[in-house]
């Protein structure tokens, strides 16, 4: 690997194609080649995307399955093959982008919650209690009057007037209790 990996590139291109490999894709992948002696004399980068990881039926080894442009599928044992995995299983690496999708979606959905809740107020604060039983159209009306008055960030704790003997009954915060807030 210091002097000549292999028939067509440089240890420095070679090094290069690690480092893009492990950051693209997580692995990288080179057959091992032997002359009749058992020496090593070629180290070839192969196309993770064309490497599956799996075991042998028989034995429960690892065995890598390469697959060639015409569909040809070569195995090759750990003996056989150079594979460096980036974080993952400790079998098959994980691309960076891949470990950072997560988080980040977590982070997308929990912005989205946030913006629904302060925008719309998503879990209510509280219940509005009335005497008798509303009919469809008042209730649509008390709901639109509410919503126009109190929904939003910008209109939070303005002072609610009730009618017709309504009773307002505070909830607690489900953010509180999970410490979304902080």
């Amino acid at each position: 690997l210091k002097r000549k990996p292999n028939k067509e590139q440089t240890p420095t291109v070679f090094k290069e194609y690690i480092g893009k490999s492990l950051c693209t894709y997580g692995n990288f992948y080179a057959e091992i080649v032997r002359d009749g002696r058992e020496r090593i004399v070629a180290v070839i980068p192969l196309d993770p995307r064309r490497v599956d990881v799996g075991r042998n039926a028989t034995t429960g080894e690892i065995q890598y399955t390469w697959s060639g442009d015409l569909g040809e599928q070569v195995v090759l044992t750990p003996r056989d093959m150079l594979h460096v995995p980036l974080m993952g299983d400790g079998i098959v690496g994980k691309s960076p982008v891949e470990l950072a999708s997560n988080p980040i979606a977590m982070g997308m959905v929990c912005q989205e919650f946030a913006n629904a809740f302060f925008g719309n107020s998503t879990v209510p604060s509280g219940l509005l209690i009335h005497p008798e039983t509303l009919g469809e159209d008042a209730e649509n009306n008390l709901l639109r009057r509410f919503e126009s008055r109190h929904q939003g960030a910008r209109k939070a704790g303005k002072l609610m007037v009730l009618e017709e003997g309504m009773k307002y009954q505070p909830m607690g915060s489900m953010l509180k209790d999970s410490q979304f807030t902080e």
